[in-house]
């Protein structure tokens, strides 16, 4: 399964990707990492591996205590892609 396409200028660095619900061995914590003007914002799958979870996308600055704004939550890969590109662009207009 291919992972979705992320259009996040901006970006300083990314690590993993955000796959659709079709394959569960794809579905995992820690799925995708995004580091843009000091902001890290992570996707993850919970609970890991089971086709009834969701996508968890959370924006923190350096240490996970210090979350900048409630996660979001969602089933819709593209809802979850759209999170991370909103997250990228206000933390680059921040910085």
């Amino acid at each position: 399964m291919k992972p979705i396409p992320l259009d996040i200028p901006g970006a300083d660095h990314t690590v993993g990707a955000l796959y659709p619900p079709g394959d569960v061995r794809l579905l995992k914590d820690g799925m995708l990492h995004v580091a843009a003007g000091g902001v890290s914002v992570d996707v993850s799958w919970h609970p890991e591996h089971d086709p009834q979870g969701r996508y968890i996308v959370s924006v923190y600055q350096d240490e996970w205590e210090r979350q900048l704004a409630p996660a979001v939550e969602t089933t819709d890969v593209h809802e979850a892609a759209a999170a991370v590109a909103r997250a990228v662009r206000d933390a680059t207009v921040r910085s």
